[in-house]
């Protein structure tokens, strides 16, 4: 059994409205009752706090109800009315209502000891009571009282202070009350307000003041879903997903990389459910199998079906749990209960209710419509009678499933195989699942118990594949202290002939950058080179942009979506250390964020990209060496380039050195060295003829031109970046040829518009600049004016000083002082934290 039970009673679920971790245990302990912290926002309830002030205004509502599921923050909301009420000069009394249902003659003791009345005289609890209303009634200043929980009230209770209360109707007096709905016989006189589940855009706002983080695309509709739009559920879920290490933030955006979320069962959320807690932790697990489960639950609780039954219809009259279909089933009303609740669970419980589950399905005494229910609870059961049938359950199940899961089905399968080439299979199966879907540390356990005693059941291609992913895993998983082992020696002792060896320790050059000795040892080796390849693609390891990635996105000028993509990708690889390919995502969105003003986000974005081992991180450079210029470090800039250029050439890497070339010419060319300019310019002319890209063919161009303005070499390049069809390189290079073809007032135009799309503010700013030196007309003066506001705004949530506005702006700094000021007295900022708070919220108001 789980926890044994002889007599379970239910009680209603009170969800807190501010969940706050307590030290951890074994069971939840009972607390005094909740209340609301009144600093807490009542996100989504504004239009619920100003109708319930109004009726508190009106003489003709002696009593407003403010009712709602658990919560949904009911609580909350009669804390910030009694505030703001209190701002305003009125008197408030607060009446508390403890768990157990108090009489009325406890009602009356606490009303006078509250409102400062004697004590009651009277033997009859309803005179006094009425006496109490009666001194209330007379009262000639306002007052608002507040009683939280009323539904707590015994049943003589209620009835007394809902008759007694119509008294007050013309009295400067009202009662606030909160309760879990408004009962059959409440007056006519009260005001109910029915707190409704938060919106999808509520809860938006709502994690992103408990993340300070903006949600990912699509987080704040999942979490709501999971959640039933409850307040208090959701503040819980982000604290058990937070625990988990299943929220991830990247560059101010919060994404949820792992289904998983746990809570201690000491945790607020869980403090009603100490009767019923066996009976609801076993019901986490077994609901998704319908009318079975109460039977199941009984079994696991060792309880009759019949105590089971009372302890769920009570749940049900707490909101907690809802009838589900077929008949006889039940769900809860919020999904992401039951994933909490499910992670309480010790592993005697876990173990126990997931063979029920496992024994009742293979009987046919229970189904499940999901196809993930079985394989999840097969691993849960440990050592099943039939290991091999359970082994081939999971194999199968694997096979479309991804992520995660297949990682622990997969692995699963492997421990309960003794045959040793159906587990070397199974453990092959297990690395490459992983490997595609970048699990690394996964992918080389697996792979180091194959190579280690089970390489001989492997075919020579699967033992080739197996090497590879183990030396791309040990990349992938930060190791790179067994990878240089591996490059420098352990490569000999590797199982498989010896084509294999050379290609292992071809690949582990590659994963540490050092490019020039893996192709010197694989010279004569055109078989070995083939695999190689075979398999890196395999496993997604050539950084090749493809459609909807953040890299293409970026290219084609979709830039909020390339961030986006960019996020989730950085966010998902954070769950398992970095992978080594993610150099050109961190570089195109460095690139994007300093364009748009986002300084220090870009160098956050860099710096994170500096501490992991990354494939090519030279190319990290350019954005580097831009987000310096921008600040007005211009020989940090250069020093940048040319540790890139080092790093490639002593590692025989000629791969992304054409852009460091044409930085280092253009260094040159405005420093005033044109002979220096040259030299980089030619030396681009032989790496654009080695590399053979049109991108390495456009730079080359535009170096040339920079030491010889021709208009066929700036036709040739405008011709050449048109048929890339990226927009911000375009933009660019139609800015740098103006001062080599004819009609460049057009050209500069065309880039200006460009980049207006792209919302590149820095370069939008340099190109007004421009214009004006040039004595170009800007077109949109109001739209001017709006954008270099948005990018003050966007400099100033960046944490700039007035010395690195002045030199971002390129003015001086008392220009900057006097733009602040106008600044923050057109918008009504007090701060430049309220702005940041408000740019982050996605709230700022710039045109007030």
């Amino acid at each position: 059994m789980l926890v044994p039970a002889s007599a379970i009673q239910p009680v209603e679920l009170v969800l807190p409205t501010l969940p706050q971790v307590t030290a951890s245990g074994t069971a939840p302990a009972r607390t005094s009752a909740r209340t609301a912290d009144p600093g807490v926002r009542s996100i989504g309830r504004e239009d619920v706090l100003a109708r319930v002030l109004d009726a508190c205004a009106r003489p003709d509502t002696p009593a407003v109800v403010v009712t709602g599921p658990a919560g949904t923050g009911r609580s909350t909301v009669l804390a910030q009315v009694r505030e703001r009420l209190a701002e305003a000069g009125i008197a408030t009394a607060e009446i508390r209502i403890p768990r157990a249902e108090p009489d009325l003659p406890h009602l009356v003791a606490r009303l006078s000891e509250r409102l400062g009345l004697p004590p009651a005289r009277e033997d009859c609890p309803r005179t006094a009571l009425s006496r109490v209303v009666s001194v209330l009634a007379g009262r000639r200043d306002r007052l608002v009282v507040f009683l939280d929980d009323a539904h707590r009230l015994g049943t003589d209770a209620r009835a007394a202070l809902t008759s007694s209360i119509s008294a007050l109707t013309g009295s400067s007096v009202t009662f606030v009350c909160a309760a879990r709905a408004l009962g059959p016989d409440v007056a006519a006189l009260v005001h109910e307000e029915r707190l409704r589940p938060l919106s999808a855009s509520a809860v938006e706002e709502l994690l992103a003041d408990l993340l300070r983080a903006r949600p990912a695309p699509g987080l704040a509709t999942s979490i709501r879903n999971a959640c039933a739009g409850i307040p208090a559920i959701v503040r819980a879920a982000v604290e058990g997903y937070q625990r988990s290490g299943s929220l991830r933030i990247v560059d101010q955006q919060a994404h949820l990389v792992r289904d998983a979320a746990e809570l201690p069962v000491t945790h607020p959320l869980f403090a009603d459910l100490n009767a019923s807690w066996p009976v609801i932790k076993a019901l986490a697990v077994l609901h998704p199998l319908g009318s079975a489960a109460t039977a199941l639950i009984a079994e696991a609780v060792d309880i009759d079906e019949e105590a089971v039954d009372e302890v769920l219809h009570e749940l049900r009259e707490a909101g907690v749990v809802l009838p589900g279909r077929p008949a006889g089933s039940w769900r809860f009303r919020a999904p992401m209960l039951a994933t909490l609740l499910t992670a309480c669970l010790g592993p005697f419980e876990r173990r126990l209710i997931a063979q029920l589950a496992v024994n009742a399905l293979q009987h046919g005494r229970a189904t499940c419509p999901s196809p993930d229910y079985l394989p999840e609870r097969l691993v849960d059961a440990g050592k099943p009678a039939h290991r091999a049938r359970t082994a081939a359950a999971l194999l199968s199940a694997a096979r479309t499933e991804n992520g995660e899961r297949a990682d622990r089905w997969l692995w699963t399968a492997a421990r309960l195989l003794t045959d040793s080439a159906r587990r070397a299979e199974a453990l092959h199966q297990h690395a490459v699942t992983c490997a595609l879907h970048r699990r690394f540390g996964s992918a080389v356990q697996s792979a180091e118990i194959v190579l280690r005693s089970l390489s001989d059941h492997l075919t020579p291609d699967s033992l080739q594949e197996l090497l590879i992913i183990y030396v791309v895993g040990l990349a992938g998983s930060g190791a790179t202290a067994t990878l240089q082992d591996v490059a420098e020696g352990g490569w000999r002792s590797m199982p498989g002939g010896e084509e294999n060896r050379i290609v292992t320790r071809s690949t582990a050059l590659y994963m540490l950058n050092r490019w020039q000795e893996a192709r010197d040892a694989l010279v004569d080796h055109t078989p070995a080179s083939e695999v190689l390849l075979r398999t890196l693609s395999l496993a997604g390891w050539l950084d090749v942009p493809e459609p909807s990635t953040a890299i293409d996105a970026s290219f084609a000028g979709r830039w909020d979506e390339a961030l986006d993509l960019a996020r989730a990708d950085l966010a998902a690889a954070s769950a398992h250390v970095h992978g080594p390919e993610r150099t050109a995502t961190y570089r195109e969105m460095a690139g994007i964020l300093t364009a748009r003003g986002q300084l220090n986000r870009a160098r956050t974005v860099l710096d994170d990209a500096r501490s992991q081992h990354l494939l090519l991180p030279h190319l990290l450079a350019v954005p580097e060496a831009e987000l310096e210029s921008t600040l007005g470090a211009t020989q940090r800039a250069k020093e940048l380039i040319e540790e890139g250029l080092r790093f490639a050439t002593e590692n025989g890497i000629t791969a992304g050195t054409d852009e460091l070339w044409l930085r280092l010419a253009e260094s040159e060319s405005q420093a005033g060295n044109p002979a220096a300019a040259r030299r980089y310019a030619d030396r681009l002319l032989q790496i654009a003829d080695q590399l053979g890209t049109t991108g390495a063919r456009r730079n080359a161009l535009l170096a040339r031109l920079l030491v010889q303005p021709d208009p066929r070499t700036a036709a040739e390049v405008i011709e050449l970046a048109k048929a890339r069809n990226r927009p911000f390189e375009l933009a660019t290079t139609l800015a740098a040829v103006t001062e080599s073809v004819e009609g460049r007032q057009k050209l500069i135009h065309t880039a200006y518009e460009m980049l207006g799309e792209l919302d590149a503010l820095i370069p939008r700013a340099r190109l007004r600049k421009l214009m004006r030196a040039r004595n170009m007309p800007i077109p949109g003066r109001s739209a001017t004016v709006a954008e270099n506001e948005r990018l003050l705004a966007a400099l100033i949530t960046e944490g700039l000083s007035n010395s690195q506005l002045a030199t971002v702006l390129g003015t001086s700094e008392k220009s900057v002082e006097g733009r602040l000021t106008r600044f923050f007295n057109k918008t009504g900022y007090r701060s430049r934290a309220e702005l940041a708070a408000a740019m982050l919220n996605g709230t700022a108001n710039l045109t007030a």
